[in-house]
């Protein structure tokens, strides 16, 4: 559905997150399946579209993983791209502040949520498809 707001309202499912919860690869593979996909990285310094208020909320999905698989993802991530270390994007308080920002937003929008620890991207693609959530 590319990087324009207008996505939000054509998508099926707007899928909010923030980094690492694998919003893409999520979008990507319900994409696949033929569904329209918008995702939304949720961070908290960078204000939200204004458009996302007016998303009907049967169509928000909210990503939601606790702060220390997030951290490991980011860890690896880090890594794999050659830059190990420690910053805040792998610090686990700057996570929970994510995190719990995360599920704000998803509180105020009425979006539906999935907790992704132990699912793969198909088990969640199937959680949200199956059990319809997001329509």
């Amino acid at each position: 559905m590319g990087k324009t707001q207008k996505g939000f309202f054509k998508a099926d499912y707007v899928i909010l997150g923030p980094s690492r919860t694998s919003k893409t690869p999520l979008s990507m593979y319900l994409a696949n399946k033929s569904y329209k996909v918008a995702n939304l990285p949720l961070i908290p310094q960078v204000s939200l579209p204004k458009e996302i208020f007016d998303v009907p909320k049967e169509k928000l999905i909210g990503l939601v993983a606790t702060p220390e698989v997030i951290q490991r993802t980011r860890e690896k991530r880090l890594n794999s791209l050659g830059l190990g270390g420690s910053s805040s994007y792998t610090d686990l308080s700057h996570i929970k502040e994510e995190m719990d920002y995360a599920k704000d937003i998803y509180h105020k929008l009425k979006a539906k949520t999935v907790q992704i620890d132990d699912m793969s991207i198909e088990e969640t693609a199937e959680y949200i498809t199956r059990f319809q959530i997001g329509r």
